[in-house]
């Protein structure tokens, strides 16, 4: 960065000398300006689906955490984003006990870009890269009397977000080489913080939950005066955290598989994010035999 600061200012105090020498004026290099419109497509901030009683072998969860929308969500008021949210979420999780207290925990979210939701809506198409979020964490609980459970866990994950950037010249004539369209490819920290309690019935489970989970933005338009068409730039950062509360229910189809239905409603506390309307997701959860030696 100093090197180009040095050369700038090399070439503007030659710019006199030069022009002399060549026995007239110089002529300047004119600018432009840009208007810069972004998407970005985001993942939904759903908890971990299958809060369930704590203990048993390791499991293999696969389902959609967005398989059912209440209404579309919406942009709030104060807010500067343009994004898209997946109509789907194929989700994925892995859980391997450590002990009947402790299990490690890996998962992994797909952002599908066909039927992703704009937020708001009439922007530009999104990228049509998938993107994905991915990580692992930790989660402990246990039973507190014969039925009640609790539990908690943490998962630290990487989103990678796919981006389309368009880029206008509003000034540069009808030969000035229009509006160009880039994609890009971004990764950003996914924090997700659930707290977990349950009743358990038997073949039939009941839980409520609460998890805090940041949600990624992106500014969805800037401006740039420049001589040169600006480098494309997602402007993404990790935004805030958002409540979300959900209920579950879990079916023990057989002692190996289990049917769970969880209802969850993001809420923006920041105001400048996106507005949720409850989402119902779905898994299906397989007990991993264990391979004797």
């Amino acid at each position: 960065m100093r090197w180009t600061r040095l050369a700038g200012l090399s070439l503007l105090g030659l710019t006199p000398i030069l022009c002399g020498a060549n026995g007239g004026g110089c002529a300047t290099v004119p600018t432009h300006t840009y208007r810069i419109e972004r998407t970005a497509l985001v993942p939904l901030p759903a908890p971990d689906l299958n809060a369930r009683a704590p203990g048993g072998p390791a499991e293999l969860e696969v389902g959609d955490a967005a398989l059912l929308w209440a209404s579309a969500p919406t942009l709030a008021s104060g807010s500067t984003a343009g994004l898209y949210v997946p109509r789907h979420q194929p989700t994925g999780m892995l859980r391997v006990p450590i002990n009947r207290y402790v299990h490690l925990r890996f998962e992994l979210e797909l952002m599908p870009t066909s039927g992703a939701i704009a937020v708001p809506a009439g922007r530009l198409d999104p990228s049509p890269t998938m993107g994905a979020t991915y990580g692992g964490g930790v989660g402990a609980g246990g039973y507190v009397s014969r039925r009640w459970w609790l539990s908690g866990s943490t998962d630290i994950m990487a989103a990678a977000i796919p981006s389309a950037i368009r880029t206008i010249c509003l000034d540069c004539g009808p030969t000035g080489g229009g509006a160009t369209v880039a994609d890009t490819m971004d990764y950003l920290p996914v924090v997700r913080l659930q707290a977990n309690v349950g009743y358990n019935l038997g073949p039939v489970e009941f839980s409520a939950s609460l998890a805090l989970r940041n949600h990624p933005l992106n500014v969805a338009d800037t401006s740039a005066v420049s001589t040169t068409r600006p480098e494309p730039d997602a402007q993404l950062s990790a935004g805030s955290m958002m409540l979300v509360p959900a209920l579950s229910v879990a079916w023990r189809v057989c002692p190996e598989v289990a049917l769970l239905a969880n209802a969850y409603a993001p809420i923006d506390v920041s105001g400048v994010g996106v507005q949720y309307a409850p989402v119902v997701g779905l898994m299906v959860s397989g007990a991993i035999p264990r391979i004797e030696p």
